[in-house]
């Protein structure tokens, strides 16, 4: 008998000729892609194709748009709506507050307009009516000829319920009823020939039911609020017409001024710049410097008493301190006075020390002299000479507890009719 033959062994394939294999293949995929993929633009038309290729790049860049900027938006430098009043009609000066940011997402924060009460409801029910209405017909009048079409081409490959035809072809629009009984359809293995067109048509129609609600939600009107603080005389007084606070003379009779004397910073205000506490300090700091300190040359006449205000007391904490606690003669401007020095103290938020530091150096004669020199040391700053911060109103100061207890925000009233905004 012939000896059987041995089986020829087969070749081992190496890590490099793998690799190529799969380049070749990835290529050849790749042509044919393309082949079929002209010959569809050639089929379809490219003005066509172009059309839905520019509705899905702009569809989906919109999509992108709303899931990113809630959470770039709320830590970045978005423009904000005020920093005072926010939405819910709360008094909050002491954040700066973004629409965009993802804890606001079912408040209403895009606000503008200035109206009375009968054009906000105008504009509110026409809203609903045109946006609201007319988009659910349109929808459904585009929605229900995409399903027609694809229903009317997958019955040749795999029946449907009557139901399911019944909605599409005779009904021609979408109930409560006949969403749940097409998914109960669904659901229960009546299948189409698609799964994902399946719940693409059962999402359309619930949206198609519930756009009117959510176009409504989208909207409304309310009172323009403005922001108060109920004074010491009981009084509302606007929180516009409240500065910051520089330095505070508590015994400013000695040198001819009212005891709680505050030297403000600058005629700047909160609502009037769309600032928080912080915003306000530092703007008001930079523009001290740069018009009573730095460059004070060019100064107009109205700021002049303001300046001399400022450079005289920093001059005198820097030479004698805060509190009153050095015990020799000190000069305030022309005036000598006998120990003890005078009682002053400064205010500046916490938030802004590290910047004061950094400006501090600089220029010669500065704010917080004291301040930036026990910062030097070592010693932590908001325990040495400065208060969070005050604000003054008609000369009287007022701290961050009194304008966190009586701050609040209420509808601007004109000749006693309230305004109102439409909101987004």
């Amino acid at each position: 008998m012939p000896a059987a033959s041995k089986p020829i062994p087969h070749a081992r394939v190496g890590m490099f000729d793998r690799l190529r294999i799969l380049v070749f293949f990835l290529l050849r995929r790749m042509f044919v892609i393309k082949h079929e993929v002209f010959n569809d633009l050639n089929r379809v038309g490219w003005a066509k194709a172009l059309q839905w290729a520019s509705l899905s790049i702009v569809g989906s860049g919109l999509l992108t748009m709303l899931l990113v900027l809630p959470y770039v938006g709320a830590g970045s430098s978005l423009p904000s709506f005020s920093s005072v009043c926010t939405p819910d009609a709360s008094f909050d000066p002491f954040h700066m507050n973004s629409q965009w940011d993802i804890r606001r997402f079912f408040q209403i924060t895009l606000a503008f307009g200035d109206l009375n009460f009968t054009q906000a409801k105008v504009i509110d029910v026409a809203w609903d009516i045109v946006i609201g209405r007319l988009g659910q017909a349109l929808i459904a009048y585009l929605s229900w000829r995409s399903f027609s079409a694809y229903i009317a081409a997958s019955m040749h490959f795999r029946p449907i319920t009557y139901r399911v035809f019944r909605t599409l072809f005779v009904d021609r629009e979408p109930t409560l009823m006949s969403t749940i009984e097409v998914l109960n359809d669904f659901v229960s293995g009546h299948c189409l020939e698609s799964r994902f067109v399946m719940s693409f048509m059962v999402i359309t129609m619930s949206l198609t039911l519930f756009f009117p609600t959510l176009a409504s939600a989208m909207t409304g009107y309310s009172p323009r609020n403005t922001a108060y603080v109920r004074d010491y005389n009981d009084n509302l007084a606007a929180f516009s017409r409240f500065h910051p606070v520089m330095y505070i003379i508590h015994d400013g009779s000695r040198i001819g001024l009212a005891d709680e004397y505050p030297i403000v910073f600058w005629n700047v205000s909160l609502t009037a710049h769309n600032f928080n506490i912080d915003s306000l300090y530092y703007f008001a700091y930079t523009e001290s410097l740069r018009v009573c300190f730095r460059d004070n040359t060019n100064a107009e006449p109205s700021t002049i008493p303001l300046c001399r205000m400022q450079q005289g007391a920093s001059k005198y904490v820097a030479d004698y301190g805060y509190f009153g606690t050095n015990t020799t003669t000190s000069a305030w401007n022309n005036i000598t006075l006998p120990s003890p020095t005078l009682n002053i103290s400064s205010t500046l938020p916490y938030s802004l020390h590290s910047h004061i530091v950094e400006w501090g150096s600089d220029h010669g004669l500065y704010p917080f002299k004291p301040d930036l020199e026990s910062e030097s040391l070592g010693r932590p700053l908001q325990h040495q000479y400065s208060s969070d911060f005050a604000l003054t109103y008609s000369d009287a100061v007022y701290d961050r507890k009194y304008i966190q207890k009586y701050g609040s925000c209420q509808p601007l009233l004109v000749r006693v009719n309230a305004k109102y905004t439409l909101e987004f």
